[in-house]
């Protein structure tokens, strides 16, 4: 009888040992069963068995694979675009210059011939350049808007083409005008029909 006690007594001291030994860790099981609940809730979800959720998971990554492509694609289109954008944006403003340098020489000769219509006047070809180099900027003839300024009367300043004219003013005006553009086409004869109208 005393060796069968001391037998269970080493048994049991062997178990407590064993049980002593593991490394028991409360929130490691809680995470165990919470991940082991969020599975079978995805089984009863799509319908599937592990086997089949596992399958969809890879479907899905795939899916994934290719988005992050297309947004890998957009991303260079745009770098592509941004290098365009600037080097459109170099070409209207060396543009802008050689216009700025020509209108100097067209600010002159239409003061002279204005002058010589009996129009004394100062000229000045404005040119509005965009703050930024974005799309906004961006037109059919380049990068500037352009306006003609014109003062008729000395001290009221220089002011719109378009707005302060008066009749007589503007056919001297228009006139003036076609004599530079016929001066730079070499156009030996012109036929004007009424080119004083509006001349007083």
């Amino acid at each position: 009888m005393t060796i069968v006690i001391t037998k269970w007594k080493t048994f049991f001291l062997i178990v407590k040992k064993k049980f002593s030994d593991l490394d028991y860790d409360p929130s490691r099981l809680d995470e165990l069963e919470q991940r082991s609940s969020d599975l079978e809730a995805l089984k009863r979800k799509y319908k599937k068995d592990f086997a089949g959720l596992i399958s969809y998971r890879d479907e899905l990554a795939s899916m994934v694979g290719n988005k992050t492509d297309l947004l890998s694609e957009i991303k260079e289109k745009e770098q592509e675009m941004d290098v365009k954008r600037r080097e459109t944006y170099q070409k209207g403003l060396d543009l802008s210059l050689l216009r700025q340098k020509t209108a100097k020489k067209i600010e002159k000769e239409l003061e002279a011939t204005l002058s010589s219509l009996l129009l004394k006047t100062k000229f000045q070809i404005s040119f509005a350049k965009p703050s930024s180099n974005d799309d906004s900027c961006f037109f059919e003839s380049g990068i500037d808007a352009i306006d003609f300024l014109i003062e008729t009367n000395v001290g009221e300043g220089l002011k719109s083409l378009s707005k302060i004219l008066s009749g007589g003013e503007a056919s001297r005006v228009m006139l003036a005008f076609k004599a530079l553009f016929i001066k730079a086409n070499d156009v030996p004869t012109v036929v004007f029909d009424e080119i004083d109208t509006g001349m007083s």
